[in-house]
């Protein structure tokens, strides 16, 4: 081999960087442009799969990339880096995952294709002999299950999909949820079940086999917002398309180009076109790596009004979405008070929270706020789940509170109708909150409807927005 040709092999096996340019014409036919991201990501790899290949636990177990579509994410964490892997040690076994057999195999495919190709063939063969004793070959060669005779493995799948009696040196999942899933509560429920569940007893050795995660932005409780949420450190590398609070790591936001991430690829007017074409919730979340547009949806942040403290001489009543449960990975009990000024036409809420309660707690958390917040007028609504019942007889024969369940339309109707009839009143500065440290989480929840982990506040205002306007 000549020299030349000895030392571009070396500097492509050291170098993860390079050897994805180098893999480039191999898995598209589009000319490669090249942009800062691609470098820091790459670079964050190459710190992975070194930590892979010697056994050794990484900085983070789980290390999570948001960046928007067309950004060569699936080329460089599941299509190139596992070839790459395979140089240093083609032992490794590797597990890609995505939500879709399509995705997953797109990715298999294009892997399988850089080490086919004749130019990886010629150049990579001799560093397999020197290193490894032999050349690379493919003995289980599957569409979606390809094993070397090093004894690695490629092995694409589904969320889903099972591995059973499979234990690998790394997971990637690249794109685990789409929209459809992160929109449905049961998929994504799931989903974010199986990641909890399944895939962790899937490791050679839970203290050192890292998780990859790479996807764009769905919901708050989508995979990665799933992931952010445990108390476990993690790694968050998160590039929207235009400059904005998201940017993780915060040092990155010195690479913007006039506040782009790539003003090469997608440009103002690309983006502007892609604003237009997927709505705000679309955009926020493809494209700036947000759950929720900043400014809100269907219910805008800057609609809701504020105030000191609420009038005196109006009656409050209490209004509550029971889960009746302790448990955190259940959804809360919503506590909502508020009261109607026929004055000035305006609903005035005084306190909100979440609260994770048994029955029995929630009976006791009631009276407290009857006795702060309410007085002998004050009615309790409601909303009338099944539980809900039983609720409402123990508050009738263990107290003397006012309690009633929810009724109308908007119970059958659906969470959606009811942030939509309570859009006009905050829109039209009839709804105002008393400055409280729960302001944030009320006004959030309202704001990013329906990608947000929690809804309670959006059925409670809808309810008491109908009850007292009309």
């Amino acid at each position: 081999m000549k020299a030349g040709t000895n030392d571009i092999m070396i500097e492509l096996v050291s170098d993860y960087y390079k050897f994805f340019r180098w893999c480039w014409p191999l898995i598209s036919k589009e000319e490669f442009v090249p942009n800062w991201h691609i470098q820091k990501i790459a670079l964050k790899l190459q710190y992975i799969g070194v930590c892979i290949v010697q056994r050794k636990k990484p900085e983070f177990l789980k290390y999570l990339f948001s960046v928007p579509p067309g950004s060569t994410k699936s080329s460089l964490i599941s299509q190139v880096w596992p070839v790459w892997l395979w140089l240093q040690d083609p032992s490794l076994k590797m597990l890609v995952a995505s939500y879709g057999e399509d995705a997953s195999l797109k990715n298999s495919y294009a892997a399988k294709a850089i080490i086919r190709s004749e130019e990886f063939q010629a150049l990579f063969m001799p560093i397999f002999k020197t290193m490894h004793g032999a050349e690379l070959k493919l003995m289980r060669d599957l569409s979606d299950d390809w094993q070397n005779n090093f004894g690695g493995q490629y092995y694409a799948t589904t969320i889903t999909g099972q591995a059973t009696s499979m234990h690998f040196h790394v997971l990637i999942f690249d794109d685990a949820m789409n929209a459809a899933i992160a929109d449905s509560d049961s998929k994504r429920k799931m989903s974010n079940r199986l990641h909890d569940l399944t895939f962790p007893s899937r490791k050679v050795n839970k203290e050192i086999v890292p998780s990859i995660y790479v996807m764009q932005r769905f919901h708050e409780d989508d995979t990665i917002g799933h992931e952010l949420s445990k108390p476990e450190p993690c790694s968050y590398l998160c590039l929207p398309a235009e400059l904005t609070d998201w940017v993780s790591p915060e040092k990155y936001r010195e690479f913007y180009d006039d506040g782009l991430l790539d003003s090469k690829r997608l440009t103002r007017s690309i983006l502007d076109k892609f604003k237009s074409d997927l709505g705000s919730f679309g955009y926020a979340g493809q494209f700036l790596q947000a759950p929720y547009p900043e400014e809100g949806g269907h219910i805008k942040k800057d609609w809701f009004m504020f105030c000191d403290d609420a009038p005196a001489n109006i009656a409050y009543d209490l209004w509550i979405d029971g889960a009746y449960t302790d448990k955190k990975a259940n959804d809360p009990t919503g506590f909502f008070v508020c009261g109607f000024d026929v004055t000035t036409g305006r609903l005035y809420v005084k306190y909100a929270s979440l609260e994770w309660l048994t029955i029995p707690d929630v009976i006791k958390r009631v009276g407290a706020l009857v006795a702060e917040y309410g007085d002998g007028a004050t009615m309790i609504y409601v909303e009338p789940k099944a539980s809900g019942y039983s609720f409402i007889q123990m508050i009738q024969s263990e107290t003397m509170l006012n309690v009633t369940r929810i009724t109308g339309r908007l119970v059958q109707d659906g969470k959606m109708a009811r942030v939509k009839y309570a859009a006009p009143k905050v829109e039209s500065s009839r709804v105002w909150l008393r400055r409280a440290n729960w302001n944030t989480e009320f006004v959030t929840q309202l704001t990013a409807f329906p990608t947000y982990a929690h809804d309670e506040y959006c059925d409670l205002l809808g309810y008491s927005v109908k009850k007292y306007f009309g």
